[in-house]
């Protein structure tokens, strides 16, 4: 690397330092913008496209102690980890021209593992579990709210039914934490991902490899084989009590339910496309779709079919 690249390098990095601070004291600070902090990758996934990976862990470590000085170290901690891994991961192998769907995955991984270590980080610390804590503030909110509804006189019955309605809610809720942080780490890679390609593609002529239209996204032709798979693995698990059999069984049916779900709503966008609808006709069925939970079930089985059958007569890997 010449001198004058190194100039640009570090110039490139300063400035994502710079944006990278203002967004994230802004975000800590400001809960309307706490939203920024979910986009903290995107200048170091530019920086490493652009530049190189060695610019980008100096312009997160800078960042970091920045962020500390203003914030506190622990803050700054727990704002960079995951950012900082998906913004490494997810750009060293968009600098290596890795295909979308291998680069999705690498950053999921990267959020999946860091999220996990700060969960643990937050156990040691507070000398008590994630899932203790989240109960607990479950429990303080039903028990606030049951004592509203006594106060207005509410009748025994019904007060004992919500209390029991409400616990049930609160172990389902605890059992799909594992489910939720693999969906949550996925999202927010693959937010960070679109973000960072849109604003390349504008900045930089440089190619850069896109994730395919909704319409043309499919899941890999051994899915179903997989999928069957995994799941005689689970039931087989449950006869040597390695982990909790129900909440294993729980996430893996909510993780399949929701890839198959993506790959049925592609399937309806083939559709809608091939049958030329109006952009704004899309959008409110897409609304219809994604939040009415009854369309969910219907998703996930539209997209099972479609894996199996190929309904779309895509070339799938």
């Amino acid at each position: 690397m010449n001198t004058e690249n190194k100039t640009r390098g570090m110039i490139e990095a300063a400035m994502m330092v710079t944006l990278t601070s203002v967004f994230a004291v802004m975000g800590t600070y400001i809960p309307l913008l706490t939203f920024i902090l979910l986009l903290i990758p995107v200048p170091f996934i530019i920086l490493a496209k652009r530049r190189g990976l060695s610019f980008t862990i100096l312009g997160l470590v800078v960042a970091s102690l920045i962020i500390s000085m203003i914030t506190g170290p622990a803050s700054a901690f727990f704002t960079m980890l995951t950012p900082g891994v998906i913004a490494i991961v997810v750009g060293y192998m968009l600098s290596k021209n890795y295909s979308p769907g291998k680069i999705l995955i690498g950053g999921s991984i990267g959020a999946i593992v860091a999220t996990t270590v700060l969960i643990q980080i937050t156990t040691s610390i507070m000398g008590t579990t994630i899932t203790d804590m989240i109960t607990d503030m479950m429990k303080q909110s039903v028990d606030m709210q049951l004592s509203i509804y006594k106060n207005l006189k509410y009748d025994g019955t019904q007060i004992k039914e919500m209390s029991s309605q409400w616990e049930q809610m609160s172990k389902m809720s605890m059992m799909m934490i594992p489910s939720m942080v693999i969906i949550m780490s996925t999202l927010f890679s693959y937010i960070n991902y679109l973000v960072a390609i849109k604003i390349l593609k504008r900045v930089s002529k440089e190619e850069v490899s896109e994730l395919p239209p909704l319409r043309y996204v499919t899941l890999p032709k051994n899915i179903v084989m997989g999928s069957f798979l995994i799941l005689a693995l689970t039931y087989i698990s449950g006869y040597f009590n390695v982990v909790n059999y129900s909440t294993l069984v729980v996430n893996v049916l909510i993780i399949f339910q929701v890839v198959f779900s993506i790959q049925g709503l592609a399937l309806v966008s083939f559709f809608m496309h091939r049958f030329k609808l109006s952009k704004p006709v899309r959008i409110i069925i897409y609304i219809f779709v994604l939040f009415n939970g009854s369309f969910i079930a219907i998703l996930s089985t539209l997209g099972f079919v479609d894996a199996i059958m190929n309904v779309r007569r895509l070339k799938r890997s």
